[in-house]
C-alpha cells in the first residue's frame, strides 16, 4: 500500500484533489482538514469534494468540532467515522492496522492562536479544541508504531527548526496544553513514527526512537504567491 501523509489543508480541496492524482492509495491527514460543512465559504466545496482513494484524517483546530463529535456514541470506544463518502474522521484515540500489521494511532486536538477573530461555537469551539486528560483516558492499550497527531509533543522541541518569521508568529502554539497531554502519549506507547501538521513547514528528528516529521500546509496561503509542486509538500510512506 502507497500512503500520501499531508499536513493542514485548510478546507483547499484542490489541492487535496493535487495530491490524489499522485497515485496513492490511502492519503492520512495530520488535522486542519478544514471540514466546516456548514460554513458558507467551505461547505459547499467539501459537499462537491469526493475523495479518490480513502481519506483518513484528525481534527485539528479548524474543524466543526460540535458537528464531529456529535458522531460519537456514548460508551463506544473511539474509532473511525465515515463523514462522506471516502472521508474518514478517525476519532482521538482510533486505531487503524496497516496491510503490513503497523498499528496507526490517531489523537486530534490543538489550541486555535486566531481565536479572538472567531465566534465560540461557530468556527471556533473553546472547550473542544485542545487535547485534555478526558482525551487521554480513553487511549486504548494496545501496541502502536505510528502516530499521527495535529500538534506535537513539547519534547521534540521544535522551536529551533522553526524559520523565524513562523517561530515568532506562533509562539503562542508553545503555551498549548495539547502538547503537554501528547508527550504523555509519546511516553505511553514509544511508536517508532509520528507524524503531524499545525506548524506549517517540515520539520524532521528523532526522540528515544521516534522519528518524527512536521508536515508542511499544501493549501494555497492567501497573499503567500507562488508556491512549490505539490509532490513537494507530501511524505510517502509503504504500509
Amino acid at each position: 500500500m502507497r500512503i500520501a501523509i499531508v499536513g493542514d489543508v485548510h478546507g483547499d480541496f484542490e489541492r487535496l484533489r493535487a495530491v490524489e492524482a499522485l497515485g496513492p492509495d490511502l492519503v492520512i491527514q495530520c488535522g486542519d482538514l478544514g471540514f466546516w460543512p456548514r460554513w458558507p465559504t467551505v461547505g459547499p466545496e467539501l459537499e462537491a469534494f469526493t475523495p479518490q482513494v480513502p481519506i483518513r484524517f484528525c481534527d485539528g483546530n479548524h474543524e466543526d468540532l460540535e458537528t464531529l463529535f456529535a458522531q460519537r456514541v456514548p460508551g463506544e470506544p473511539p474509532r473511525a467515522h465515515e463523514v462522506k463518502p471516502g472521508l474518514f474522521w478517525q476519532d482521538r484515540g482510533s486505531t487503524m492496522t496497516l496491510p503490513d500489521g503497523r498499528v496507526v494511532l490517531f489523537v486530534g486536538g490543538a489550541e486555535s492562536i486566531d481565536a479572538g477573530e472567531r465566534t465560540n461555537g461557530l468556527d471556533w469551539f473553546a472547550n473542544e479544541e485542545r487535547l485534555y486528560k478526558d482525551d487521554l483516558d480513553r487511549l486504548p492499550d494496545v501496541h502502536v508504531d505510528i502516530v499521527v497527531s495535529h500538534t506535537c509533543p513539547e519534547s521534540f522541541r521544535i522551536f529551533d527548526q522553526l524559520p523565524y518569521k513562523i517561530r515568532e508568529l506562533n509562539r503562542r502554539k508553545f503555551r498549548d496544553i495539547s502538547m503537554e497531554s501528547l508527550d504523555r502519549v509519546l511516553e505511553r506507547y514509544r511508536p517508532s513514527l509520528w507524524f503531524f501538521g499545525h506548524w506549517h513547514c517540515p520539520l524532521v528528528g528523532e526522540n528515544g526512537g521516534c522519528e518524527w516529521r512536521g508536515l508542511p500546509r499544501i493549501d494555497k496561503e492567501e497573499g503567500a504567491g507562488p508556491i512549490g509542486p505539490i509532490e513537494d509538500k507530501v511524505f510517502w510512506m509503504e504500509g
